[in-house]
């Protein structure tokens, strides 16, 4: 603990997710759930989730990997996938990848942007599997990865529940224990798998561990300064990941809406 951070998660926080995912499919008039399953801890945890719901046929889990897919993500995918009973949709995503680039690019694609590239045509892979099939798309990003703004806006990020929203990584690996999910993806280093030998903690500097405890402590409006002092960090690094946060802030929120209109959405209309 520190300042008050807790990394346990409870049943009754369980039950919460549940009983939210299942209230918004019984909503929508849905036939179940669609998701990706990308052989990491967060999507692991939504499939399990979604087994304690669902029969297997209401479930749809889509492994979508391209030529940097690790081949421990592929095992992981399939194996998570048969030990919870359910069949995994894999589509390769390469040849649709190639063809953005050689088609749709009127210049040279940096890195990044091919990385953002991936996860948007995932997503619209999800997304045309849903409508399909008449079911709800669940994101599987966590509440680190949220404020950080690590993902892809209408990429991994588009979906219509996000069950792990209001977890930090560290609570989400928690409740992967309280599912009594395997080591081997508890423990397994964190990637976002758009980029060869990329990892979510080489990229940001610091362990989940550590983020989630700053994270904590500026959502209680802790000083950046007292942050450093409790954690033995220097506070540039607070402050860098403060200013993170906020500059994401535009990649939670749905496009800006200038106000003409007496009431106006995303302002004073059904907010």
């Amino acid at each position: 603990m520190f300042m008050g951070y807790e990394v346990k998660f409870s049943k009754d926080n369980l039950e919460i997710i549940k009983r939210y995912i299942k209230n918004k499919v019984d909503d929508a008039g849905a036939d179940g759930v669609v998701f990706g399953l990308s052989g990491g801890l967060d999507s692991a945890v939504v499939l399990k989730i979604c087994t304690l719901l669902f029969e297997p046929d209401k479930i749809t889990a889509l492994f979508l990997p391209e030529s940097t897919t690790p081949d421990q993500d592929t095992f992981d995918a399939h194996s998570i996938a048969k030990e919870c009973g359910v069949g995994l949709v894999e589509i390769g995503i390469d040849q649709i990848l190639q063809s953005f680039i050689e088609e749709a690019m009127v210049i040279e694609p940096d890195p990044t942007s091919i990385g953002n590239l991936k996860a948007r045509i995932r997503m619209n892979i999800i997304y045309l599997l849903a409508n399909t099939k008449n079911q709800l798309v669940l994101g599987t990003s966590n509440k680190s990865e949220l404020l950080l703004g690590y993902f892809t806006k209408f990429g991994d990020g588009g979906s219509d529940v996000a069950p792990l929203g209001d977890l930090y990584k560290t609570q989400v690996r928690e409740l992967a224990r309280l599912l009594e999910m395997p080591d081997s993806i508890i423990s397994k280093p964190p990637t976002a798998g758009l980029v060869q030998g990329q990892t979510d903690e080489g990229e940001l500097g610091l362990d989940y561990g550590t983020i989630d405890k700053i994270l904590f402590g500026l959502e209680r409006n802790i000083s950046t300064s007292r942050l450093a002092k409790g954690l033995g960090l220097k506070e540039k690094k607070i402050v860098n990941l403060k200013t993170r946060v906020e500059r994401n802030r535009h990649k939670r929120k749905f496009p800006k809406i200038p106000k003409i209109g007496l009431k106006t959405i995303g302002v004073d209309l059904y907010e």
